[in-house]
């Protein structure tokens, strides 16, 4: 088993100091760090690589697996439709096959479904409706596809906008290799899945 070293990628130091300020900010941050870590650790062997591996098919992307019996959820332009052959790729290297299940084109949702019939790593699902503006969020995912010599980097943000949908708009960087990949809460739950990456 890999030993997976945690980095926190904190973008704006005045916005994630901001509830802080306290008679000890500095001890407050260290709290939210410890959080996070504990979080991560706990997810961390549920947020796998996806990659078509049918014929005509190149698209890849992250994904998160959120049940016992290996269903994923990811993102609808990495899964494609219903059908397709899958390769997915755990953060220790590990590769398991899959397909997928189908999609929700209006919002770019897509599920899959890992074929061995085992137990799996899963996480828990969260309610996004609860989600509200300022709240801190962790994104995961495989930016530029998956890398063996890291494990998925760790984005820490707060919830920007609520759009129409459910969408939701963070301040967490994003890149292609990304999609599909799992938005959770300080709680540790998939709140959302990463889908309109822009700058």
């Amino acid at each position: 088993m890999r030993n997976f070293h945690i980095f926190i990628l904190v973008l704006s130091c005045p916005a994630f100091l901001a509830d802080t300020v306290a008679a000890d900010p500095l001890k407050a941050l260290k709290e939210r760090e410890k959080k996070v870590k504990a979080i991560v650790s706990r997810v961390m062997p549920s947020v796998v690589a996806v990659i078509g591996s049918g014929r005509g098919q190149s698209a890849a992307g992250s994904g998160v697996i959120v049940s016992e019996d290996g269903l994923i959820m990811t993102a609808g332009h990495v899964t494609d439709a219903a059908g397709k052959e899958l390769t997915i790729i755990f953060p220790d290297g590990r590769n398991v096959k899959g397909k997928s299940l189908g999609i929700n084109r209006t919002r770019d949702a897509g599920l899959a479904q890992i074929t061995e019939e085992v137990k799996w790593p899963h996480v828990k699902m969260g309610d996004s409706a609860k989600a509200k503006l300022g709240d801190w969020v962790v994104a995961m995912g495989h930016p530029g596809g998956y890398d063996l010599q890291r494990s998925p980097p760790i984005r820490l943000g707060r919830i920007l906008s609520l759009g129409e949908m459910g969408m939701l708009g963070t301040d967490c960087t994003l890149v292609g290799g990304d999609s599909g990949g799992p938005l959770f809460n300080l709680e540790g739950e998939v709140i959302g899945i990463h889908s309109s990456i822009g700058g």
